[in-house]
C-alpha cells in the first residue's frame, strides 16, 4: 500500500549510489543528492533506523516510530519521507497541530507527492474536515495512472465512506459500496456494513462484520488499514458513546 506505508519510496532510493540515481531519467532531489554525499557508515546506519522506523509503524508502534525518525534526523535532517513518517505517528496520537508543521515540510518539499496528499487528507479527517478529506482522497483516486490498484482505491474509498457517515451523508456513502456483495473480494464490503452498523449505534453487528473480514483477509494484515480508518474517524466516539 503504497500511501499508507508512508515513504517507502524514499527508503528504496536511499539505497542507492549517488551515480546509479543520475543515470535515472528524473533529476535528483537535492536533500538526496545531499544524503548520497554522507560517510558510507553513516548512510547504512540512516537506512536501518529507517527501516526499523516503518517496521514500527506497520505495527502500530508510534512511539518507537517517532523515536527511530528522531535518530535518523540525528544523522541527516532534510529527508521529507521522514516529516511524512513523523505526520502520520502525530496524527495517531492526535497531536494534530504537530503533524501540520510536518506536513507542510514535507510539502514545500514534494509539492506533488501522493503520499504527502493522503496524510494531509488524514490530518483532515483527524480535525473533523470531512468535506476537504473527501476533496484530498477524490483526487488522488482520479491522478491514479492505469492500472490501478483495485486494494488502494478501496482503502482509500472507505476512507470517503467514513467521511460521509461522519456528515451524517449515508446515502452518499451507500453510492460508494452499492455495487459490493459478499461475494467481492474486498473486504471494503464487510468493513462498509460495520461503519454503517456502528452509525446506527449497533456495536454487536458491527463486530460481527468485522470479524468475519479478519477471518477471510487473514493473511497480511489486509483489513488493518480499514481498522485504522475507523479508529481515525472519531465514528466510535460520536455513535456508540454511551452505548458499550
Amino acid at each position: 500500500m503504497r500511501f499508507l506505508l508512508t515513504g517507502l519510496l524514499g527508503l528504496f532510493t536511499l539505497s542507492l549510489p549517488l551515480a546509479a540515481q543520475q543515470q535515472q531519467t528524473t533529476p535528483v532531489a537535492k536533500w538526496l543528492a545531499d544524503f548520497s554525499n554522507l560517510p558510507k557508515e553513516a548512510r547504512a546506519a540512516y537506512i536501518e533506523l529507517f527501516r526499523q522506523a516503518k517496521i514500527a509503524y506497520a505495527t502500530g508502534d508510534w512511539v518507537i516510530c517517532y523515536t527511530h525518525l528522531e535518530e535518523c534526523e540525528l544523522i541527516y535532517n532534510k529527508n521529507p519521507h521522514v516529516w511524512n513518517l513523523r505526520a502520520v505517528c502525530l496524527i495517531a496520537q492526535k497531536k494534530l497541530e504537530e503533524a501540520e508543521q510536518e506536513l507542510t515540510k514535507a510539502q514545500k518539499e514534494l509539492p506533488h507527492d501522493e503520499t504527502t496528499v493522503m496524510n494531509i487528507a488524514n490530518l483532515h479527517m483527524a480535525k473533523g474536515e470531512y468535506r476537504q478529506c473527501i476533496e484530498g482522497l477524490r483526487s488522488i483516486i482520479d491522478s491514479l495512472p492505469d492500472p490501478v490498484s483495485q486494494p488502494l482505491v478501496d482503502i482509500l474509498t472507505f476512507r470517503m465512506f467514513l467521511c460521509h457517515l461522519m456528515l451524517g451523508e449515508r446515502k452518499e456513502a451507500g453510492k460508494l459500496v452499492s455495487h459490493l456483495t459478499p461475494l467481492s473480494d474486498t473486504p471494503l464490503y464487510y468493513y462498509s456494513q460495520a461503519a454503517l452498523h456502528i452509525s446506527r449505534g449497533n456495536r454487536n453487528q458491527a463486530r460481527q462484520d468485522i470479524q468475519a473480514a479478519d477471518t477471510i483477509y487473514a493473511k497480511g494484515n489486509a483489513t488493518l488499514p480499514y481498522l485504522r480508518a475507523i479508529q481515525a474517524s472519531g465514528l466510535e466516539e460520536k455513535y456508540l458513546t454511551g452505548n458499550r
